[in-house]
């Protein structure tokens, strides 16, 4: 409902340092529904309209590792962890802020799954 819509901003009123607008959709069908509110302020934020597109070359061809050649380069020495940060949402599930426990868990075991299999041999990746 739009109550739930700006629930957020009703509970934190607004503060001039913060860059929020005091609205949240619950899931894919929120948004849709009340798109005529979240899609002017989105262009505002992030000067992205509905008919905009991101574009990411992930041809992975393209990428140049100029050490991969070095067969004395021990990445190992230089890269000690990584992490991989998602901030994107899961068709059909509801958005983060709206999540249940239980669909936490059910979109966690889906991501360990994925990245299960990006482990190589020795943990190396």
């Amino acid at each position: 409902t739009i109550d739930d819509v700006i629930q957020w901003g009703v509970d934190n009123p607004g503060v001039p340092s913060r860059q929020y607008f005091g609205v949240s959709a619950g899931d894919e069908e929120t948004y849709k529904m009340f798109s005529d509110l979240f899609d002017p302020l989105i262009q505002i934020r992030y000067n992205y309209g509905p008919g905009s597109r991101q574009y990411h070359d992930v041809d992975i061809t393209k990428l140049n590792f100029p050490f991969e050649s070095d067969t004395t380069f021990d990445i190992n020495k230089y890269i000690l962890s990584s992490r991989i940060r998602i901030t994107r949402n899961l068709a059909s599930y509801t958005f983060p802020t709206f999540s249940t426990r239980a669909e936490r868990r059910r979109v966690e075991g889906k991501l360990n799954k994925v990245f299960e299999q990006l482990i190589q041999e020795n943990n190396q990746f």
